[in-house]
């Protein structure tokens, strides 16, 4: 197999993340079409089913690439902070490494706010980000209380998320302040 071969998929699910994030900063998410997202990201329908099946499915693509940038700058330079600072590292590196997309967050979450089966399904995705941003700060997320500690994590983080969609402030003191009172 190829080099280009082997990162055709990739570069592929990438131009479908980048070209739904650029349709929601400009238009409203029920309004985008899979048809609509293909043809920006110039990929055929069938190669867009085969690496996605729906535009949420496009939403958890864009989560692990945010979750990937976060793990890869994650160091062991916390690891004698107490976990409150552990955690507020990292999900304010993970607010930072969304900014890119921070208009077509904001567009998608006010479209999906009164959507219960969207929300639902965007809480699975929530969880499984934050599994693995605790796990970098140090956050033991297994046994009796790791379910009650990853929901919760993942509140912290949709009520800190709000705040941080209207922040516009580049030191994003609002968005930190309202992080570290929900911790």
């Amino acid at each position: 197999m190829t080099a280009q071969a082997s990162t055709a998929p990739t570069d592929k699910r990438k131009a479908i993340i980048e070209a739904l994030m650029d349709l929601a900063a400009r238009r409203s998410w029920h309004e985008i079409e899979i048809t609509d997202i293909a043809k920006a990201a110039n990929v055929s329908l069938a190669e867009f089913r085969d690496l996605f099946p729906s535009k949420g499915a496009v939403l958890g693509g864009l989560s692990r690439i945010i979750d990937k940038q976060v793990l890869e700058g994650t160091t062991d330079d916390l690891a004698g902070e107490p976990a409150r600072e552990r955690i507020f590292d990292v999900l304010m590196r993970r607010f930072d490494a969304m900014q890119p997309y921070k208009e077509a967050l904001r567009r998608i979450s006010q479209d999906l706010q009164y959507d219960p089966v969207s929300l639902a399904a965007l809480n699975q995705v929530a969880l499984n980000s934050q599994r693995f941003m605790l796990a970098a700060a140090g956050i033991n997320t297994e046994g009796p209380l790791g379910t009650l500690k990853l929901q919760g994590a993942v509140l912290v983080y949709a009520n800190s998320m709000r705040t941080w969609l209207e922040d516009d402030d580049p030191a994003q003191a609002r968005t930190m302040a309202r992080l570290d009172r929900e911790l």
